[in-house]
């Protein structure tokens, strides 16, 4: 499967590590090596908040797992394909 971004909009609710539900806003979804993320910010933060999930599901077409991306290289990886795109998405393909 091809890396692609898809740009999303929208808020989710999620436990912070307190047990309070905060709202974060979704930023995209990206499919990078076989997988699939969703990148998360909360609503007052810039980009440099983001929050990077891994999606799983048990068997297809069941409810999204979002699991945090601990890895820091797997982090950047996926952050920065969604920042190329996003650069494409403004500015046009690079020549």
């Amino acid at each position: 499967m091809k890396d692609r971004v898809v740009l999303e909009d929208g808020l989710i609710p999620l436990e912070d590590e307190d047990g309070s539900e905060v709202d974060f806003e979704v930023m995209a979804r990206v499919f990078r090596k076989g997988k699939e993320y969703l990148l998360l910010t909360e609503p007052e933060e810039d980009e440099n908040g983001v929050m990077v999930f891994e999606i799983t599901r048990e068997e297809p077409g069941d409810m999204e797992v979002l699991n945090p991306v601990e890895d820091d290289d797997e982090n950047e990886d996926v952050y920065y394909t969604y920042l190329a795109y996003s650069e494409e998405y403004e500015y046009g393909p690079a020549k």
